[in-house]
């Protein structure tokens, strides 16, 4: 590989939130060992990346920076190559992050004690969103069919009925369960919601990490309606691991839409971007493809290799293979364990660090999310940690 995937690049004191928050139940974890949680990647980010960052460094100056047309070209060139939806540059409102876009959103498109539709399991913050803002929550859950995840279309139908509900957040493809929905799938989502008057916000945020066949459809690519009746939330950082560079892209093809969620986040977070987020965003979407195409092959064989583990070691652990992001959802339930005595075999005896499900929402008890966009070697280290652990405590698999 032309690229380096394998160096592991302890992030220890650098107030890494992944690596920060990563305890056991008597401390700190051991120094070197990687947790698996939090949903950024232990990979260097491309080199191309990093000469574009290291030429605003040597510039010596970070002053405010605002959007310029080679970053609009850069997001709609992307968008179009990548995924052949072709957007106006004038369409994107830069964000510091689809979490803040998503409180935007709520803000700008509902009053309080009006509703707003999300499918748990789902991202923690599309929760916090609605709830902190004074709205309330209407959860169409999503329905496990023999370890693949579906949509309930019923559900929707009658959450989106209801008089109070005016916006409906999507997962698209979805985190923590890994679907990448299919163009029928998202038709029939937008139709739904289009006929009961529900705006659309779609967190497509992982759209670029998936895998054949797999293909993912950006929402408002579906057609003018769909166009008309959505907010498209994307970034750089799941891709190219930029998170800390805290650049998004909103997309709004809908112009009256597009300056009432633009006031609102202006009101929010002010007018102002990264002055190093922007060049890298620009530097991803025209330098990066190799690179991500070369960790599209690192993440599937990490997958493969987590899913072939728990199938020869714990058959009672089901862990599907995902169709886009590089989270895994694994399921627990049949190894006989309470929440806590999972917690403890993983983390405590384990020291294998993920995510606890119930933070996902209903459906999430007794699973965890597990991020392997890391080196192959850490994975290895991880997983043979967790044979031993269930072997010295006589744990049923």
């Amino acid at each position: 590989m032309a690229y380096d995937f394998e160096t592991l690049r302890p992030r220890e004191g650098m107030g890494a939130e992944k690596w920060e928050i990563t305890r056991t139940t008597d401390g700190w974890h051991p120094l070197g060992v990687m947790p698996f949680s939090v949903a950024d990647m232990e990979f260097s980010t491309a080199p191309e990346i990093l000469e574009s960052l290291q030429r605003v460094l040597d510039l010596g100056i970070l002053g405010y920076t605002t959007v310029y047309d080679e970053y609009r070209d850069a997001v709609a060139g992307w968008m179009k190559q990548r995924h052949g939806y072709e957007i106006d540059g004038d369409w994107i409102v830069p964000t510091y992050g689809v979490v803040s876009a998503l409180y935007s959103a709520v803000r700008a498109f509902t009053e309080e004690g009006e509703s707003v539709i999300i499918q748990t399991p789902v991202y923690p913050p599309f929760r916090r969103a609605v709830e902190q803002n004074g709205r309330t929550v209407v959860d169409c859950p999503l329905r496990e069919e023999n370890g693949r995840w579906e949509m309930d279309f019923e559900a929707l139908e009658r959450a989106a009925a209801r008089p109070e509900t005016r916006l409906a957040i999507l997962c698209s493809p979805h985190n923590p369960v890994g679907r990448v929905w299919t163009e029928e799938e998202l038709r029939r989502y937008g139709e739904i919601c289009q006929k009961h008057g529900v705006l659309v916000v779609a967190d497509e945020i992982h759209n670029d990490l998936v895998f054949a066949p797999n293909v993912h459809t950006m929402y408002a690519s579906l057609g003018k309606a769909f166009e008309k009746n959505c907010i498209l939330c994307t970034s750089p950082s799941k891709t190219f691991n930029l998170a800390g560079l805290t650049t998004s892209n909103i997309i709004v093809p809908d112009g009256t839409l597009r300056r009432a969620f633009a006031a609102q986040y202006h009101l929010d977070a002010g007018e102002y971007i990264s002055a190093m987020g922007v060049p890298a965003c620009i530097a991803a979407y025209t330098k990066g493809e190799p690179w991500l195409e070369e960790l599209l092959q690192v993440l599937r064989g990490n997958m493969e290799y987590v899913r072939n583990f728990f199938e020869e070691k714990f058959p009672s652990v089901s862990v599907p293979l995902p169709e886009g992001t590089y989270l895994m959802w694994a399921d627990f339930s049949a190894m006989g364990l309470t929440e806590e005595g999972l917690n403890r075999f993983l983390a405590d005896e384990a020291l294998f660090f993920v995510n606890d499900g119930r933070s996902f929402g209903p459906g999430g008890v007794l699973h965890r999310r597990i991020n392997v966009a890391c080196p192959h070697a850490a994975l290895q280290e991880a997983l043979k940690r967790v044979d031993e652990a269930a072997e010295r405590l006589g744990i049923r698999r």
